[in-house]
């Protein structure tokens, strides 16, 4: 195996530079893409450092846009977001304030409309086996059983 740097520092640099003006990035991932690239560790540091400089990296604004993305798009719960943020070694403080500001009602609405769309346009299920596979299906998405509960109580509310 060659370990040989795949760029010079400057090089590699300002590849990172366009990398981050097209999307937000975290830390972590720039740091693997540089180690991919056989980048020396002091160098690393030295990219990682000017592109914070430049603003080209920001973890505050990365979770951010992580957060509204992954829950508007994906649909995917806070436990799950939380999770996977962890996994890019995003501050545990950090993750707990871009979480917080997410609006309880747009997300009770999410954990609906998922609900909604597991039952077809059908009532909710009565049989108990039934109605646990769907909160399973939700819950592995991330979202929270009391708020899921929530969801389909309010569901119910629509069909009675």
């Amino acid at each position: 195996m060659d370990n040989k740097p795949k760029y010079e520092t400057k090089t590699a640099l300002s590849k990172m530079m366009a990398i981050c003006s097209r999307g937000e990035k975290a830390i972590s991932d720039i740091e693997e893409k540089l180690r991919n690239w056989n980048i020396a560790s002091s160098d690393i540091n030295y990219i990682i450092d000017e592109l914070i400089k430049e603003n080209f990296l920001n973890e505050e604004r990365f979770c951010t846009a992580y957060v509204r993305d992954k829950l508007r798009f994906n649909h995917w719960g806070k436990i799950k977001i939380r999770y996977m943020l962890s996994g890019k070694n995003i501050a545990k403080s950090l993750q707990e304030k871009i979480l917080s500001e997410i609006n309880p009602n747009e997300y009770l609405e999410i954990i609906i409309s998922e609900l909604k769309s597991k039952l077809r346009g059908n009532p909710i299920p009565t049989d108990y086996n039934e109605k646990m596979k769907i909160v399973a299906s939700l819950s592995r998405k991330g979202f929270e059983s009391e708020l899921i509960f929530k969801g389909l109580s309010e569901i119910e509310k629509e069909y009675k």
